[in-house]
């Protein structure tokens, strides 16, 4: 029990709950790589940070913004597989989700500006979509 009382803080950190690493173990000392999406687009090819992808506001065809990007399932070739669309609804109320092959997507990496999603249809094609799905 001595040598227990000799080191408080391991013995408050074990009480709480804490793990401790080692030097150079802990989580907060690697590096995160972020993970990065090939998207093919009418400008040609690129990657894309995959949380800038996430949260990216989507345009339809006649070019009205209809939504934002939900969720985005990458192939193991960092490819967009598919994505998960919120479209319509008002400050996040009424939202429709729908789920689009990652070839229906056009995204456009705007140098110094967000990643926005163009998509061949429109919102009422979208959400009809969305009906035939649900």
């Amino acid at each position: 029990m001595a040598r227990l009382t000799q080191r408080p803080a391991l013995v408050l950190a074990v009480l709480a709950g804490i793990a401790l690493a080692g030097p150079g173990l802990a989580q907060t000392d690697r590096a995160v790589t972020p993970v990065e999406v090939t998207v093919y687009s009418g400008n040609g090819r690129a990657t894309v940070a995959l949380d800038e992808l996430q949260g990216a506001r989507v345009y339809d065809s006649t070019g009205d913004w209809v939504g934002e990007v939900q969720v985005v399932r990458v192939t193991r070739r960092g490819l967009i597989d598919r994505a998960t669309l919120q479209i319509g609804g008002f400050l996040g109320f009424g939202t429709t989700e729908v789920t689009l092959d990652g070839k229906e997507l056009d995204v456009v990496d705007r140098a110094g500006a967000a990643v926005v999603v163009y998509v061949p249809m429109t919102e009422a094609e979208l959400l009809a979509r969305a009906a035939g799905q649900g």
